[in-house]
C-alpha cells in the first residue's frame, strides 16, 4: 500500500506541474496581427489545439489601400486620364 500512495503522489505532483506549466503558458498568450483590418475567415474554432508559431488562424483583409503598379502604354493611360479628369477625379502615379 505505501507504493501505491507514492506512486499516487508522484502522479499528483506531476499533474499539478502540468496545471502550473499550462496557466503560466496561457498568461503569455497573446494574438497579434501585423496589420489593421477585418477578419476574413477563422480557420480554427474554441477548443481546437493549436501549435505556437504553426497554425494559422485566420486571414486579415486591409481597409488601407492597396498599391500597385503595371505596364501600360501611353495611349491607353491618357485615355484613362482624361476619363478620370472629366469625372472630375485625378490620376495618381
Amino acid at each position: 500500500r505505501r507504493r501505491e500512495y507514492l506512486a499516487a503522489q508522484a502522479q499528483m505532483q506531476g499533474a499539478t506541474a502540468a496545471l502550473t506549466t499550462a496557466s503560466l503558458n496561457m498568461e503569455f498568450t497573446e494574438i497579434k496581427a501585423p496589420l489593421s483590418g477585418r477578419i476574413d475567415r477563422r480557420l480554427v474554432s474554441v477548443g481546437n489545439l493549436v501549435q505556437p508559431d504553426s497554425t494559422l488562424l485566420t486571414t486579415i483583409v486591409t481597409r488601407d489601400p492597396i498599391d500597385f503598379y503595371f505596364d501600360v502604354d501611353e495611349r491607353l493611360y491618357f485615355s484613362y486620364a482624361r476619363d478620370a479628369m472629366a469625372r472630375g477625379g485625378s490620376m495618381q502615379e
